[in-house]
């Protein structure tokens, strides 16, 4: 027998092993739809279950209103983490976490959750059965929480807006890592401006996501939909993202508004 070939033989006998080895003592993360979640919440508010979702489990989450919903703020939660700097530990974990007795509480539409290590799917499909219009989808490695019902066609247009290019800047154009500035950055798009006005929208000017935490790395995308951009700047940043009528700024008005008042969180 040549020796040669049987030293090769042996060779790849070893390394295909140590392979089969690796494999097994691998630990693979989960998908996101099947990563397992464990939360007991009775009659809570949509806000609190995003917080524990977002802190507690690492899922990122984008939120579009339905048009059934825009007589209410019920469905409000905050779209960022509660820390300006050094946020995550050594395994990427939130070293500080929102105080739960903090979270935004409200009257109506409640939410009962019941699950002890079930797949982020499950989870999904009892939130957006209790709130009644809406249905879930993942996008882009981001659950989007979107409207089966009273779909407002603004939001779904300016969500599928084409961007052709998008840099966080600050105020002087210089490129920025800080997150306050992505926000004024997408009020102040082209596209966005133009829609705004073709439509009869205003843009909220009132900061209730004020989020200093500067990024680690700058941002800057080319020639995609606003919702693709909200999802990519969501799955960097961690935390969410909503767009949904202002209803504090429309309250102002005695009577109705000739215009909406429309909020892109981030």
């Amino acid at each position: 027998m040549n020796i040669d070939l049987l030293r090769k033989g042996i060779a790849a006998v070893f390394w295909t092993g140590l392979s089969i080895v690796a494999a097994f003592g691998q630990q693979t993360e989960p998908a996101l739809r099947d990563r397992p979640i464990t939360l007991h919440r009775e009659n809570a508010s949509l806000a609190l279950i995003m917080v524990d979702l977002i802190e507690d489990f690492d899922v990122p989450v984008g939120f579009e209103e339905s048009s059934l919903d825009h007589d209410h703020d019920d469905y409000f939660f905050d779209v960022n983490l509660p820390c300006w700097e050094d946020c995550f530990d050594e395994n990427g974990r939130l070293r500080v976490k929102t105080p739960k007795d903090t979270v935004v509480k409200v009257k109506n539409h409640l939410l009962t959750i019941d699950a002890d290590n079930e797949p982020l799917a499950r989870v999904l499909d009892r939130i957006v059965a209790q709130m009644g219009y809406y249905r879930w989808e993942i996008v882009d490695d981001v659950v989007n929480i979107i409207p089966s019902e009273g779909r407002d066609k603004r939001f779904e247009a300016l969500l599928d807006l084409r961007i052709p290019h998008f840099k966080n800047v600050d105020y002087q154009k210089r490129e920025s890592k800080h997150m306050d500035n992505v926000r004024w950055g997408l009020a102040l798009l082209p596209e966005v401006v133009d829609f705004f006005k073709e439509n009869n929208i205003r843009f909220s000017t009132e900061e209730r996501f004020t989020q200093r935490r500067e990024l680690s790395v700058p941002i800057e995308y080319r020639d995609l939909t606003l919702r693709q951009l909200l999802n990519r700047y969501t799955k960097l940043k961690r935390g969410g993202w909503a767009v949904k009528i202002n209803h504090k700024k429309m309250n102002e008005w005695k009577q109705k508004p000739p215009f909406d008042y429309v909020d892109i969180f981030v």
